[in-house]
């Protein structure tokens, strides 16, 4: 017994480095993964960082030949009270009349109507499914 005891303890201690040398591989090749995958996801971060700055520029182009504001100034600014003199008399509100209809009030949909409204969103969730395997397929064939 006691032999047997000191065989075992024998080949434990005579595997152990080969066990320790091995792990040792297997977290070492692991990490390098991991670090395939991190320089890959930073590529593909910078890249879609560089797509958004090209098109900020194109939109700050755009927008110095068609500005959608105004520029400040006595005439660019939508409030006239303290700059313009108002003409006229001021009007003021005198809320719905006698012949105004009453608000809706929310019924209850049928059946039906909740059916369709069921199946269209069935339809938009599959739409956008659809939508995003696409792109994933797009982005994959670009990297």
């Amino acid at each position: 017994m006691k032999k047997l005891a000191a065989g075992l303890i024998g080949l434990v201690l005579a595997s152990a480095p080969a066990l320790v040398a091995q792990t040792r591989q297997s977290d070492q090749s692991a990490d390098r993964r991991t670090n395939e995958n991190v320089d890959a996801n930073m590529q593909r971060a910078i890249n879609f960082q560089h797509l958004k700055d090209a098109e900020d520029a194109r939109q700050a182009a755009i927008e110095k030949r068609h500005p959608s504001v105004s520029e400040p100034g006595p005439n660019g600014s939508a409030d006239r009270m303290e700059t313009e003199s108002m003409p006229g008399r001021p009007v003021i509100d005198q809320g719905p009349g006698p012949h105004a209809t009453p608000p809706a009030y929310r019924t209850e949909p049928t059946r039906e109507q909740l059916r369709q409204a069921v199946e269209w969103e069935h339809h938009k969730d599959a739409a956008a499914a659809q939508q995003a395997n696409q792109n994933n397929r797009n982005s994959d064939r670009n990297h």
